[in-house]
């Protein structure tokens, strides 16, 4: 199996909580344990992305934002914001 499809089922395993944040930085603990400093690094890696959010939640969230803000101004406001 390559590198890539492996870390690719890690990133899966952690978004569906099939295995713990803490197996990964226990496998990232045994690599680095055997001198396999980079895997280790790229393990620890794959637990980040696995948690942060895509570029299409990052830009939702974003405009759910600046609706809120907007929304909140308009209300202090009384309704005369600028258009």
């Amino acid at each position: 199996m390559s590198d890539h499809i492996a870390l690719a089922m890690l990133r899966q395993l952690l978004r569906i909580d099939g295995i713990d944040a803490d197996d990964i930085n226990a496998i990232a603990d045994d690599l680095k344990s055997e001198g396999r400093d980079m895997d280790a690094h790229r393990v620890r890696l794959t637990l980040m992305e696995a948690f942060a959010p895509s570029e299409s939640e990052w830009q939702a969230e974003r405009a759910r934002k600046m609706i809120r803000e907007r929304t909140a101004y308009i209300a202090r406001d009384g309704g005369n914001a600028p258009e």
